[in-house]
């Protein structure tokens, strides 16, 4: 058995493990919006940053974002 079989087996429900440095993301959408969607095949071939925190509203992850544009050069 493989080792994607494997991991596929063992995370049916959803959940994967971490990726090695270096291995291609898979493709997911996600909701932008109510009625949008955005996938990450859209930014194929560009840099991008992926960055997930539980409320934009709170004032830790407001600053986190603030952060990351500070230092966008570093990524």
């Amino acid at each position: 058995m493989s080792t994607t079989t494997r991991n596929h087996q063992a995370n049916s429900k959803g959940h994967r493990s971490v990726l090695s440095p270096g291995t291609e993301a898979p493709d997911f959408t996600l909701r932008r919006t109510p009625d949008q969607s955005v996938s990450l095949s859209e930014f194929r071939g560009r840099p991008v940053v992926l960055a997930f925190y539980p409320a934009d509203w709170s004032p830790v992850c407001g600053g986190q974002m603030a952060l990351y544009n500070e230092i966008l050069d570093e990524f």
